[in-house]
Order: structure tokens, then sequence, then C-alpha cells
């Protein structure tokens, strides 16, 4: 159970770290999408230092798997809301696809992680 944790946990620290990159850049596409969320693009870099945070997290989550768990919560928490966000505008699924997907990572890592 310890390796499905562990690859679970590298996936979203890659995730994570990639999409805050991202967010650091002001990548026009994501821009623009934070633009049709209703989210300034003001917030892009307090969400890349949330996702980062979290890469961060679930790195100490290794050593530390109480903080696997919290790391399982906050993630969690965060793309929950990012499902929120595109539901709310009926964004269709091709848009909002990513979200679900790591939305689902996030659990999947958390309930591993209580398991462990």
């Amino acid at each position: 159970m310890q390796l499905v944790v562990n690859v679970l946990g590298g996936f979203l620290i890659v995730v994570c770290v990639v999409s805050a990159l991202g967010d650091f850049a002001r990548v026009p596409a994501l821009v623009e999408t934070m633009h049709r969320l209703g989210i300034s693009a003001k917030m892009l870099p307090v969400l890349g230092l949330i996702k980062m945070a979290g890469a961060i997290g679930v790195g100490i989550g290794f050593a530390q798997s109480l903080f696997a768990i919290a790391m399982g919560v906050c993630l969690s928490a965060y793309f929950a809301c990012a499902v929120i966000a595109h539901t709310r505008v009926k964004d269709p699924l091709r848009e909002s696809a990513a979200a679900y997907v790591i939305l689902v990572v996030a659990l999947t890592y958390l309930l591993t992680s209580l398991a462990v």
C-alpha cells in the first residue's frame, strides 16, 4: 500500500509544481480560463503558492504519514473547489477533466495514506 501512496504522491508533486509554474508565468490560456471561471488573474500567484505548498507537503509526507494525510485533505479540498468552479460556469468536460482527474487522485492519495 505504501508503494501506491508514493506513486500517487509523486504524481501530485509533478502536477502541482507544473501547474504552479504555469500560474507564476501567467500562461495566456490559463489567464483566459481563470477569467472564464470568474477568478482574477491577480490570484494566480496565490494559487501557485498553494500548489507549491501542497507539493512540498506531499514531499514531507513521504517521511511523515500524518503530513501525507494532511496534504491529502488539503489537496482534495483545493481540487474540489476547482471542480466546483468549473461546474458553476458549466465548462465542458474537455475544459474541466483535469480538475476531476486530479481530485480523484488526491482523494485516492488521502484514502491510501489513511490505510498505511
